[in-house]
């Protein structure tokens, strides 16, 4: 999973829920294929109360950032 560094807060400003709920949710997406009508189910289960519309925002924000966080972790290889 992805793990939050000072330097990734700022993007997460103005955000009424927590860079952690968010990243697990776009995690959630992401890998499970999920549609955002069952993360938004998920999230009431969690006791948090988004719209799925949110959510659909959050992974077009997010999945940038956390593909270009990928790309700087992997090492050249031989």
């Amino acid at each position: 999973m992805f793990s939050i560094t000072c330097r990734l807060l700022p993007y997460f400003k103005g955000f009424c829920s927590s860079p952690e709920l968010i990243l697990l949710f776009v995690y959630m997406k992401c890998r499970f294929s999920l549609s955002y009508r069952d993360l938004e189910e998920m999230m009431r289960m969690r006791g948090a109360k988004i719209d799925h519309s949110t959510l659909q925002r959050w992974v077009i924000k997010f999945i940038p950032l956390i593909d270009q966080e990928d790309k700087k972790k992997k090492t050249p290889r031989w």
